[in-house]
């Protein structure tokens, strides 16, 4: 009894690490990377690449 409440528990604390992780890759994509656009691209290019980098005008 005790060995499948374990393992219930195991499970979940897996589940909450892998949908962490997918919140915390999503939070990076989303305005970790534009930053490192905005700081460190050619002034004149950043616009053009951000477009490219969120989709837009496609």
């Amino acid at each position: 009894m005790y060995g499948a409440l374990l393992e219930l528990l195991d499970v979940g604390t897996n589940v909450r690490y892998f949908i962490g992780a997918i919140i915390a890759e999503l939070l990076i994509l989303t305005f970790g990377v534009p930053f490192l656009i905005r700081k460190f691209a050619p002034k004149d290019k950043q616009q053009a690449i951000l477009d490219w980098y969120f989709w837009r005008n496609r």
